[in-house]
C-alpha cells in the first residue's frame, strides 16, 4: 500500500483524484499494520477495534475519488468532509470506550457493513451515470469508462453481503467460520487499486 501510495505521490501530473486514492492506500497500509500487531500481540481493546473503524473510510473515499475523477474541475469542498463524519464520530467514541464493549465493538462492525454497502451502491450509481455521460462527449471510451472501479465496487458488495451472512450465520445458527480469507482479500485489493489507479488518466483537463 505505501509502495503504490509513493508512487502516486511521485506523478508527474498528480491530480485530486490521486491525492484520494493514495488517503485510500495508506488507509490500508495502517489498517493491515493494526491487523498484524492485534493478531501477534496482546493488545487494548482501543487498538482492537481500529481497523474496523478504518474500514468506515473505504466507502466515502472511493466515491469522492469517483467524483472528483468524473466531475469537470470539480475541487474538494468543505461539504466532502461530512462523507467522513461516521469515521470522525466513532473514532472520538473510540476515546470514550476504552474498555473491553462487546455492543460498541458490533455496533462500529454493523456500522461498517452498513456505510460500507451504502456506498457501494452510491458509487455504481455514480458510474452508471458516467458511462451515459461520456458516450455523448467522446468518441473513444476504453480509458475513461471506469470499468475497473465498477469491478471494484461489485467486488466490495460481494464482500459487504458475505460479511453479513456470516454474521448472521454466526449469531442465529452459532457457526463460526475463521477470517483468515481476508489476508489474501486485502493485499489483492491493494495491487488491483494501485495497479489500475495509477494507470488511470484525468478524464477532463
Amino acid at each position: 500500500s505505501i509502495f503504490f501510495a509513493s508512487l502516486f505521490l511521485s506523478k508527474k501530473n498528480f491530480s485530486l483524484s490521486d491525492a484520494i486514492i493514495s488517503t485510500m492506500l495508506f488507509a490500508l497500509a495502517l489498517q493491515t499494520g493494526f491487523i498484524i500487531l492485534n493478531l501477534n500481540f496482546e493488545t487494548s481493546f482501543y487498538l482492537q477495534t481500529i481497523p474496523v473503524i478504518i474500514s468506515l473510510l473505504y466507502g466515502p473515499l472511493l466515491f469522492l475519488y469517483v467524483q472528483k475523477l468524473t466531475n469537470r474541475n470539480l475541487p474538494f469542498l468543505q461539504i466532502d468532509l461530512l462523507h467522513l463524519i461516521p469515521f470522525f464520530i466513532f473514532l472520538l467514541a473510540n476515546h470514550i470506550f476504552t474498555e473491553d464493549h462487546s455492543w460498541y465493538f458490533k455496533s462500529v462492525s454493523a456500522g461498517a457493513v452498513v456505510i460500507g454497502s451504502v456506498y457501494a451502491v452510491l458509487t455504481y450509481l455514480k458510474l452508471s451515470a458516467h458511462k451515459k455521460n461520456i458516450v455523448h462527449e467522446f468518441s473513444y471510451q476504453k480509458k475513461i469508462n471506469l470499468n475497473w472501479i465498477s469491478r471494484l465496487v461489485i467486488g466490495l458488495l460481494f464482500i459487504w453481503i458475505g460479511v453479513i451472512v456470516l454474521v448472521g450465520l454466526h449469531r442465529f445458527a452459532n457457526m463460526y467460520f475463521k477470517m483468515e480469507f481476508f489476508f489474501l482479500v486485502i493485499p489483492s485489493f491493494v495491487f488491483y487499486i494501485g495497479y489500475y489507479g495509477f494507470k488511470q488518466n484525468v478524464i477532463y483537463t
